[in-house]
């Protein structure tokens, strides 16, 4: 295919790799999930009449390529996953156990309309936030674990000291994050918003709002 075919990409992002797919020609490539990798992917994609780069929210692992594509002057796009697992659907490719894949990323790219991905610092710093409390609350879950099996007092005395500082780090973290979103007018509106609905807390809450800052748009 020319040069100068305009080509719509899709983006997998998982935590180590990056899958990628060109709609028009069917090319696949993927690359590591870190400055390395995309360096790589933006020197592939470099040359070529790259109309937009889709990729969906996923955790967080995806800012990191979006604003290394941004600063290469490449079109990086939000895909809503709502409306891609519905367009999968339709398409009849997606099973109950199915994963998305680049290629139907790049698909619903090119046939569908995108939104350019936004450079938010507040929800950059918020995920930041959110991503250290879920290690944390991992990590609290699993010295607990081991906690009930310990027997050696002096052992126990450790274990004992250390959930305590994660549990002190994690009300910490939960601090730092309700005083960032209560600093910020239009996060405040938008976690009172969340937290109206029942069962909704502000660990989810903030969690949405970090990872999902399309929410309300």
């Amino acid at each position: 295919m020319a040069a100068g075919t305009v080509q719509d990409v899709g983006i997998d992002v998982a935590k180590r790799w990056l899958d990628v797919a060109v709609f028009q020609t069917q090319e696949q490539a993927r690359f590591d999930n870190d400055k390395d990798g995309w360096a790589k992917l933006s020197k592939w994609l470099k040359g070529r009449n790259v109309r937009a780069i889709g990729m969906e929210p996923s955790g967080g692992y995806e800012r990191g390529v979006a604003k290394a594509l941004r600063k290469a002057g490449l079109p990086a796009r939000n895909v809503n996953p709502h409306k891609l697992r519905h367009y999968a659907r339709a398409l009849g490719r997606l099973a109950k156990n199915d994963r998305i894949d680049a290629l139907l990323i790049a698909r619903y790219t090119a046939e569908l309309p995108t939104r350019p991905v936004q450079c938010d610092p507040i929800a950059e710093q918020l995920a930041d936030l959110v991503v250290a409390r879920r290690q944390l609350s991992d990590d609290k879950v699993s010295l607990a674990n081991q906690l009930e099996q310990v027997r050696e007092p002096t052992v126990k005395r450790i274990f004992t000291q250390r959930l305590r500082r994660i549990e002190f780090d994690i009300a910490l973290l939960a601090k730092r994050m309700a005083d960032l979103v209560a600093s910020q007018p239009a996060f405040a509106a938008r976690d009172r918003l969340i937290q109206s609905f029942h069962g909704a807390g502000p660990v989810f809450s903030h969690t949405v709002l970090a990872l999902a800052p399309e929410i309300g748009q």
